[in-house]
């Protein structure tokens, strides 16, 4: 069961969430402010400098009104363990050297599922955010080569497991 609750903070563009799954607490903050992307980077570079580590990472797109019209990113999502930052890309005041250099960091790999790697590169060929991935993989895709399937949809736990098995 997932619960969530918010916590009260001062900063009116920055919202932390407390997401209660499978008993544990995740640590959720939303942002459009860059000084908050630069402390979450901090923090989790600092806490696993020099180990490699997975990072969850989803884009989402707000589809535009024309359907024939290129769509710009919404918003960026990453996870760490018990830590998540969304980032509100529409609204952010700017996006830190930080931010950039922790994509392009070889110590984390960053995963997604469904098509994540296409997301991306539509990120860097529309958007004007400059966000590049030095290590990113679908595990949707990684899943379904381990088993040889062509278009098997596999619940989440399932990728993960096969892909721990094939030591990605």
């Amino acid at each position: 069961m997932m619960a969530y609750e918010q916590t009260a903070n001062f900063q009116p563009r920055t919202a932390t969430y407390r997401v209660k799954f499978a008993g544990r607490n995740i640590s959720t903050e939303v942002t459009n402010e860059a000084s908050v992307i630069v402390t979450w980077v901090r923090r989790i570079s600092s806490m696993y400098a020099g180990k490699p580590m997975v990072v969850g990472l989803d884009v989402e797109w707000k589809p535009h009104e024309l359907s024939w019209m290129s769509n710009k990113s919404a918003t960026l999502q990453l996870c760490i363990d018990e830590e998540c930052l969304i980032i509100q890309l529409f609204y952010v005041d700017r996006i830190p050297d930080e931010l950039k250099n922790f994509l392009m960091d070889a110590n984390f790999i960053f995963v997604g599922i469904e098509e994540v790697g296409q997301d991306a590169a539509k990120q860097s060929q529309r958007d004007c955010y400059g966000l590049n991935y030095r290590s990113l993989y679908d595990i949707r895709e990684a899943a379904m080569a381990k088993k040889g399937a062509i278009r098997y949809k596999y619940k989440v736990g399932h990728m993960l497991f096969l892909i721990l098995q094939s030591n990605l």
